[in-house]
């Protein structure tokens, strides 16, 4: 039988190795290359299966080498090959060679070779309970010979833990290791043994009640700090059952261990005290230890927020700006953020808690710590220790205020939000006011919490239930507050803190917070210096202050500054629709309001785009504003519909042969507008590799809510038996086709958050027939996590199915003027509440939203046939092009590692241009494509099938009609680089020069693909009439 490569690589490195050592010249360098097409050779067949070591008697031979080793080689040689064997030890454990070699090797004289000999007998007593029991008779001999070295003991003590093959065995192991413990003298050795015995309790029922007197014995203050430790983190070990804390000894001792001045001691105690309730949220044990007030969550909260105060005291006592302590801190409220994460229900002790905190770093001085009312008066006689002490406090609170934003995103999303939240954040915001020991940008931050989407979205839509607040003096309340928001915005400005406040402003646009980011960015904008700052500058004055307008526009809208309007509401059984409602559409909101909006967008875009050194920076900023106005573009036409039909609804009936029509392709018309809008906010989160997942979170919302507004938009005036006569108006698409593109776009993104809302709309597919199985739509689309937002969208959308069911039963049975005329009335009122509800969504900018160059990718290309004045082609004759493509802009932290790179270039007919914009031509960007979905859904599908074939060979030119493509994939090197051919079948272009644009994306080692944007133009090839020339030979 002939040997495969798998069965001679050993020999090959036998091989190697004797040519490396000898001294025959030529030899070494004639078997590296031999070595080298043998190992090619190896790399293209299968991995060896079991059945080709058996075949082989590959084991066999390699234990016989390894083995050799250890015979003729000195101690480290030894050692190696010991510690290979018990990597090993799952095949190696079956010779019996191998077996004494290692039980041998536990009495050699030298320390490395027991420790390694001790390491391979723990591997082999793992899976063989003989030769775990001779080990287990040679290991106390070992541990209590005078001559054994330190290392020696505290590595067999590490081999206890493995003799648990057996529940026999076990109990002997933790007999014998038992003793040894309590005999023992050295701290480092009984360190070890604690956790063995630990990890053998944790495999045999009948030992854990006598682990934990063992463990409360070492938690007492009479032994030493690492033991103490050592023995509240393995109450900790993953194996214990709870059960056992039913005496209530452990906690009492552990929570005694919180107020330990030893900070190592008192935060592994907290750990403990916080893993117990979490582990044991809707057990049976819960239910028998709720007596035990140590274990309650509300208990542990209290005595977390304890531990902080005490660890902060001395903080403020020596002013030390840069202390391990801060970082401690940040431990602990990852731990309470844990806690509350599974007890939602205890936010309003927890806000209590922070209040309290709060307060305490308020009145605390050297030597005092203030609790209570009465004693603030002591604030005024105590020297504070200056600026120190007032920038300890405000990064105290800083890394407090962080704790908070991730703690109110987590309510909404357990659905925990309630009236008390918006009053605790209130009294914690007037307490950072009333206190002068905090800086301006401390405040501001505290006051931009009442900004956050959470308490604004109940404040905006609290009418019903737990979260029905006053709106007017709420909103009376949020204007104060911004009001002295901006006052210390204004502040850091007068002292030239100029950085603070910038931060305050994009914190501010983050938090929807329009009218201070307005104010904060308008103060900046005369001192800054630099063109593209100045830039940068002006177009977040024009994009806050639009947004600060359309949020103005909704608040009186909706009553909160002027008067109240009631919003459509639906019956829950048959969809009704109010006939109260939207009776006069231009009185409350108009075209014109939303127009000045939306120019203050696009005015936005056009600074930006004004600094063309910057381009790339400001690459992300550009393509979110151009879609953010595109959005609201769409809105201003809806609205513009809306008015139309409004103005002319008396006249209606008269005219319903051109008004319905017409109104119905408008609409058609934006609802695929809106649609395509929100693909491309799809391709945004896939063409930032280094975008945080919150920014990518905010932007597949927005993506959602484009969505959902589409169909909406489609669906509202849409009447089945009237869709031939709108058909002759050139309305240009079917009622079918218009149905599954809107609702797969809409069911794709909804994702496992609501299967009720997509089983509706998937009747909409299927009406009167049984509900089919949608949810395989999303496999190209991008589902939202639950989120603040994605609930608000979700109940829009809840209220935009029952809506359309009740249109669409009503226009069933239209067949008159009459008929239609209630039909399209019922639309408009529809379309027109659903968005009155979906512009209240609240709008974020994402944390993305900065100054950053963007990484991306460009293009270079030339001929086979060299031509330095460019790429020519003969008429009738293919494109071959040589591509490298180039990453650019490639940050050093990038948290993902890039590998193939994939191409799509393409040309057309309808490309040509002249031949003086050559290849400096600037590149036309994303937001500005025609056709950046298709083409990328093109280049996606590609990747796809390379993924899916074991071979990735470079696709031919392919002739689509309108232009002709090719693709091309790419192995990146270390400089960012990879090359790549393809070919274009230009033969049918007439004469004349071509643009080929092109998109890119790229793979990561995880397997998710990237868009890349595109930052340089493609190139320019010329058609050339073919001249042959005859040559005569003289």
């Amino acid at each position: 039988m002939e040997r495969n490569s798998a069965a001679c690589v050993m020999q090959w490195s036998i091989e190697l190795e004797k040519a490396l050592r000898s001294k025959k010249p030529g030899l070494s360098l004639e078997t590296i290359s031999e070595v080298g097409a043998r190992l090619q050779q190896l790399s293209t067949e299968p991995d060896a299966s079991p059945a080709v070591h058996h075949l082989f008697d590959l084991i066999p031979e390699l234990l016989r080498i390894v083995k050799l080793v250890f015979d003729s080689g000195d101690v480290e040689d030894r050692a190696l090959a010991l510690g290979l064997f018990g990597c090993w030890a799952h095949f190696a454990k079956e010779s019996s060679s191998i077996r004494y070699l290692v039980l041998s090797s536990l009495v050699s004289s030298h320390v490395m070779e027991v420790k390694a000999s001790l390491f391979a007998a723990g591997c082999f007593a793992e899976l063989s309970e003989d030769f775990a029991c001779v080990v287990l008779e040679m290991l106390p001999h070992m541990m209590t010979s005078p001559e054994t070295s330190p290392a020696i003991r505290l590595a067999g003590a590490r081999v206890f833990a493995k003799l648990r093959c057996s529940h026999p065995l076990a109990n002997n192991a933790y007999k014998t290791c038992l003793k040894l413990l309590l005999e023992s003298a050295d701290e480092g050795c009984q360190v070890a043994m604690l956790v063995s015995l630990s990890k053998l309790a944790s495999r045999s029922t009948i030992l854990i009640s006598q682990q934990m007197d063992l463990l409360l014995l070492f938690l007492s203050q009479e032994k030493p700090l690492q033991l103490r430790a050592t023995a509240i983190i393995s109450c900790k070990l993953a194996g214990l059952p709870f059960d056992v804390f039913e005496s209530s000894k452990v906690l009492t001792v552990a929570e005694n261990a919180t107020s330990s001045p030893i900070t190592s001691e008192g935060l592994l105690a907290i750990s403990v005290l916080v893993d117990v309730p979490t582990k044991l949220k809707g057990s049976t044990e819960m239910g028998s230890l709720a007596p035990c007030s140590c274990l309650l969550p509300s208990r542990v909260i209290s005595l977390i927020i304890d531990r902080i105060t005490l660890m902060v005291k001395p903080v403020l006592d020596l002013c030390r700006t840069e202390s391990p302590v801060f970082q401690q801190i940040n431990c602990l409220l990852n731990l309470l953020f844990c806690l509350i994460r599974e007890y939602p229900d205890l936010h309003v002790l927890v806000l209590d808690q922070i209040y309290v905190l709060v307060k305490s770093l308020s009145y605390m001085h050297d030597n005092l710590v203030v609790t209570s009312e009465a004693d603030a008066s002591i604030r005024d006689n105590v020297d504070l220790k200056g600026e120190k002490s007032r920038t300890i406090r405000s990064k105290l609170l800083f890394i407090v205020y962080r704790f908070l934003v991730a703690f109110l995103e987590n309510l909404i999303e357990a659905g925990a939000i309630s009236t008390e939240v918006f009053d605790k954040v209130k009294l914690l915001v007037e307490l950072v006011s009333q206190s002068n020991l905090f800086g301006c940008y401390t405040y501001t931050l505290y006051s931009l919490l009442l900004h956050c989407r959470i308490i604004w979205v109940n404040l905006v839509h609290g009418s019903e239930g737990s979260c029905n607040l006053d709106k007017n003096s709420g909103v009376s309340h949020l204007m104060e507050h911004e009001i002295r928001t901006i006052e210390c915005a204004n502040r850091m400005l007068t002292e030239n803190n100029k950085w603070p406040a910038y931060r305050v402003g994009i914190y501010a646009a983050c938090q929807g917070a329009w009218l201070t980011a307005t104010f904060t960015f308008e103060q900046l904008v005369p001192k800054v210096h630099s063109i593209s700052c100045c830039c940068w500058m002006r177009s977040l004055v024009q994009f806050s202050d639009s947004e600060r307008k359309l949020k103005s526009l909704l608040l009186a809208k909706q009553g909160l500054e002027m008067h109240k309007f009631d919003l459509i509401h639906f019956s829950n059984d048959s969809g009704e629709i109010s006939q109260d409602s939207a009776s006069n559409i231009r009185e409350h909101i108009n075209s014109r309001e939303l127009k000045a909006a939306y120019d203050g967008l696009c005015s936005s875009l056009v600074t930006l785009k004004g600094d063309f050194k910057m381009d790339q920076t400001f690459y992300f900023q550009r393509w979110f504003l151009s879609l953010r106005a595109k959005v609201l573009g769409a809105v201003v036409d809806i609205v513009k519909v809306l008015e139309n039909i409004q103005f002319d609804q008396h006249s209606f009936t008269n005219n319903e042969q051109v008004g319905y029509p017409v109104s119905l392709k408008k609409c058609t018309q934006i609802s695929v507008q809106l649609k395509r809008l929100s693909q491309e906010f799809d391709l945004v989160t896939k063409s930032f590799i280094d975008m945080d997942r919150k920014s990518s979170g905010i932007i597949l919302e927005l993506a959602l809510s484009c969505s959902l507004l589409a169909f909406c938009t489609g669906f509202s005036l849409y009447i089945p038996s009237l869709i031939e006569s709108v058909s002759i108006f050139g309305l240009g698409t079917t009622e079918n086709n218009l149905d599954s593109t809107l609702i797969q776009n809409l069911i794709g993104r909804l994702g496992a958050s609501n299967h009720e809302i997509s089983a509706n709309l998937c009747l909409l597919l299927n009406p009167g027939g049984k509900p089919i199985d949608c949810f395989h739509l999303q496999s190209r689309i991008q589902a939202c996590k639950v989120g603040s937002v994605v609930k608000d969208i979700l109940s829009v959308c809840s209220s935009v199915v029952l809506g359309i069911f009740g249109l669409k039963s009503k226009a069933n049975g239209v067949h008159n003027v009459e008929g239609l005329s209630q039909a399209t009335k019922d639309g408009l009122q529809l379309l027109y509440s659903i968005l009155m509800k979906w512009m209240q969504i609240p709008f974020q900018t994402p944390k993305y939203f900065k100054f950053r160059p963007c990484l991306g990718s460009e293009l270079f290309a030339v001929s086979e046939m060299r031509n330095p004045d460019g790429i020519y082609v003969s008429s009738g004759f293919n494109l071959s092009l040589n591509l490298c493509l180039q990453l650019r802009n490639m940050p050093p932290d990038i948290r993902v590692r890039l590998k193939n790179l994939y191409c799509m270039v393409y040309s057309g007919a309808s490309f040509q241009e002249p031949r003086e914009s050559g290849e400096n031509k600037e590149q036309k960007q994303a937001w500005e494509a025609d056709d950046i979905v298709e083409m990328n859904e093109k280049l996606l599908q590609y990747v796809t099938e390379c993924s899916t074939k074991k071979s990735n060979k470079r696709q031919r030119g392919k002739n689509d009609g309108e232009f002709v493509s090719s693709f091309a994939r790419f192995e990146l090197n270390e400089r960012g680089q990879g090359f790549s051919s393809c070919l274009l079948d230009v033969s049918a272009f007439p004469v004349g020069t071509y643009r080929v644009k092109w998109y890119s994306c790229c793979i990561d080692s995880q397997g998710n693909c990237w868009n890349l944007p595109s930052l340089n133009a493609g190139p320019v090839f010329t058609v050339q009439t073919l001249i042959i020339t005859m040559v005569s030979e003289l």
